[in-house]
């Protein structure tokens, strides 16, 4: 069963269609996701292995290329993977990757378990924009005076923008503690764009004031 929830973060209102069952009951995914996820059991009829490093991982191309622009064009156009049916995936945990996998097989994530910034990075990687929306609503209360300025960068440079939304405003909100951070000088000098949507910020919480 899905709902919609709506976000609102300041000005901004996005509409996220969010599965409510992305960490999933006991007693597991039912009806289609189930049918799915047993699929991904059935080893011996996945036709394309995922390398990372020395962990090999097996899938099967239909589901990936359902699932992910990025694995569509890579099976259906003349690239290497389409004739080898070998994925290299770089810069990315085993861990984290095998819960990627999961959400494509099944629409759900039954346990982040602290990982979701690197499944948020796969996520954007391979272009499953539903998975990218679930890890930036689970990294929301997670962001803090003492990672804020890491959290702008990291969802400026995926395109995470409601996760870039609600660092803005914990930014703003505790603005004379973020300056006075370590990272504050770096942060200016490197990211003035940043620093300007900061600045945008604080103008629109005036106004609301």
């Amino acid at each position: 069963m899905c709902a919609s929830h709506l976000v609102q973060l300041n000005e901004m209102t996005l509409l996220a269609r969010v599965s409510t069952h992305y960490r999933c009951a006991p007693c597991g995914p039912c009806g289609p996701c189930a049918d799915w996820s047993r699929l991904r059991a059935m080893q011996e009829l996945a036709e394309v292995t995922l390398l990372l490093g020395d962990v090999a991982i097996p899938a099967h191309k239909l589901v990936l290329c359902a699932r992910s622009p990025v694995f569509r064009s890579m099976f259906t156009l003349n690239f290497k993977e389409a004739k080898e049916m070998v994925v290299h995936v770089k810069d990315a945990r085993p861990e984290a990757f095998d819960k990627f996998l999961e959400y494509l097989y099944s629409g759900q994530v039954q346990d982040f378990e602290q990982m979701e910034l690197q499944i948020l990075l796969i996520a954007d990687r391979y272009q499953v924009e539903d998975l990218k929306i679930l890890c930036q609503i689970e990294m929301f209360d997670k962001v803090n005076t003492s990672n804020v300025l890491e959290t702008l960068v990291l969802a400026d440079k995926v395109n995470a923008q409601l996760l870039k939304k609600n660092a803005l405003s914990v930014a703003v909100d505790n603005i004379g503690v973020v300056m006075a951070s370590p990272s504050w000088k770096d942060f200016h000098r490197e990211h003035n764009g940043l620093v300007d949507d900061m600045l945008k910020e604080a103008s629109l919480k005036k106004v609301e004031e």
